[in-house]
């Protein structure tokens, strides 16, 4: 799927005109974008679980202490008002 994607999906600044001359064109490149992005997190994803089977705890701590950095950084952001984050009810960490 990832392949497929990359060959369809185009650079912005290469397509923006191209897409901009229809809404539905426009539907479709936000879709492929979509993909694109779920595609890398599938990825990261699969890459996590090789960590998990090879029993590599010193890179999955590093993973995890990438994630909480950076929802620490993004939490901050949030506060000062130069951000987007999560409802009141939503997941913190400590």
């Amino acid at each position: 799927m990832g392949a497929m994607l990359r060959s369809v999906v185009r650079p912005v600044s290469e397509s923006r005109a191209y897409y901009a001359t229809s809404p539905n064109l426009s539907r479709r490149k936000e879709m492929y974008l979509f993909l694109a992005q779920v595609d890398a997190y599938r990825a990261e994803l699969d890459r996590i679980a090789a960590l998990v089977t090879a029993g590599d705890g010193a890179a999955l701590q590093a993973v995890f202490e990438r994630a909480s950095a950076a929802r620490r950084e993004w939490g901050a952001r949030f506060a000062k008002g130069t951000g987007t984050g999560v409802a009141a009810e939503g997941p913190r960490e400590p």
